[in-house]
């Protein structure tokens, strides 16, 4: 079974196929279309999970041919798309290649980018192809099936919904509130609002930071604290200094520690 992933930076993909094969114990070869090595990289070697740093190429014949020929040499029996619409592609070269399982996986809801004239055209192309060529596809959420394939879901047998799992020891953190937050330079009487996700707009970091500004001048006692993959970037900062609520935030950026990262906070801030 081959499973491709969009990086090895940390996100939720990522992650989630990081610890679903940790769990289940089961032989897979992980691939990254993306030849960048990111910080998870050596956590799957580390953890002795192979991983193919490669690009599948979104409109690129000679990447596709390198596909379709790897597919046939190494005689695969499944391949798990976790990059949605863009596994389009990867469905009909599976097909070709006589893979018997061709699944896609949707972890967004919506797109991660613009929907240019052209964008538009690939994505709506991309989803067609799955339709044809997927034998399952699957998502942790309705609303990705509402936004991508409206009406099919209570139809097509091959649709179905996994929900996240909560890996509870995750969220355990050997050390109490107050030495985690002095660690930090986190008053121990301040009220902590936490969020923990990539900077990315499908998190609406947006909603978070006009929320802020607001509760932050009723009361000057909260702080806001920001953990994952680009929250302690140049960009996200400019963010918080538009808003005028740097002095009110913590950037942890990524963490491994992530039952640390909850201890600290008396409320978590869940956009739906």
């Amino acid at each position: 079974m081959y499973i491709f992933i969009p990086t090895t930076d940390p996100g939720g993909s990522e992650n989630y196929v990081y610890r679903f094969i940790q769990k289940m114990k089961i032989p897979v070869q992980v691939w990254s279309i993306s030849e960048k090595k990111g910080t998870m990289y050596e956590k799957f070697i580390s953890a002795g999970i192979p991983i193919i740093l490669k690009s599948t190429g979104y409109f690129n014949l000679r990447k596709w041919y390198f596909v379709l020929r790897y597919f046939k040499s190494e005689n695969i029996s499944g391949i798990v798309a976790f990059h949605g619409n863009f596994g389009g592609v990867l469905m009909v070269l599976a097909w070709i290649a006589g893979v018997e399982k061709r699944i896609v996986f949707y972890r967004r809801s919506t797109p991660a980018f613009e929907l240019t004239f052209l964008k538009r055209l690939y994505h709506y192309l991309s989803g067609r192809l799955i339709l044809l060529f997927a034998t399952h596809i699957l998502s942790n959420s309705k609303s990705a099936f509402t936004n991508f394939f409206p009406g099919r879901e209570n139809r097509d047998k091959r649709f179905k919904i996994i929900r996240n799992g909560v890996e509870s020891k995750l969220l355990i953190s050997s050390k109490n509130k107050s030495a985690l937050r002095f660690e930090n330079d986190i008053p121990n009487d301040a009220i902590i609002i936490g969020h923990v996700g990539r900077y990315d707009p499908a998190k609406n970091h947006e909603t978070i930071f006009a929320v802020a500004k607001v509760v932050c001048q009723l009361q000057p006692n909260i702080y806001f604290l920001f953990c994952g993959l680009g929250t302690d970037s140049t960009a996200f900062k400019e963010r918080l200094d538009y808003y005028g609520i740097t002095k009110y935030c913590y950037c942890l950026g990524v963490s491994d520690i992530i039952g640390d990262v909850y201890c600290m906070m008396d409320i978590f801030f869940f956009l739906p």
